[in-house]
């Protein structure tokens, strides 16, 4: 495997200081778990320069309730959804989904922000959703019509 090269990975410790990179350094390029970096520099030929590490910033990284919503941060990982009580309680779907979701490693880094952040390709025989890809939170078998989203190119549901 060749090493990636030709970037800088910045992590700040705070949002502020996060915006302040975001803010000066063009080309940027926020990321959170970091699963997706080899495939996002393989795939989508990333060309940024400068990676933006948003991991380390605590305030990004939450699951609480209020009032009859569910708020959960961009840095929570899949195994933190996993292990919440709200979610087994209040998102029993999305609970059950990390359940499986990818190998023990991908839960511990991967983050439910770059997960809906990651772009969709177009849909193939393997990925016969436009909105789906192998790191969406809910293969489409555990969804009605194969689509865990509610507006994709096989309609809404």
């Amino acid at each position: 495997m060749r090493p990636l090269t030709g970037f800088e990975l910045l992590r700040p410790r705070t949002l502020v200081g996060a915006l302040e990179i975001m803010a000066t350094l063009e080309g940027a390029q926020p990321i959170a778990g970091g699963t997706d970096l080899i495939p996002t520099f393989r795939d989508l030929g990333c060309k940024s320069r400068n990676l933006v590490d948003l991991g380390l910033i605590p305030e990004l990284n939450y699951v609480f309730e209020e009032g009859r919503y569910v708020n959960i941060g961009p840095t929570t990982t899949h195994a933190q959804l996993q292990a919440s009580n709200l979610i087994r309680e209040k998102a029993q779907a999305l609970h059950d989904a990390v359940d499986v979701l990818g190998s023990v490693q991908i839960r511990n880094r991967g983050t439910i922000g770059a997960t809906c952040a990651t772009p969709r390709r177009p849909p193939t025989r393997r990925r016969p959703c436009s909105c789906w890809t192998p790191r969406s939170p809910s293969p489409p078998s555990t969804t009605p019509g194969g689509c865990p989203s509610r507006n994709c190119s096989r309609g809404r549901r």
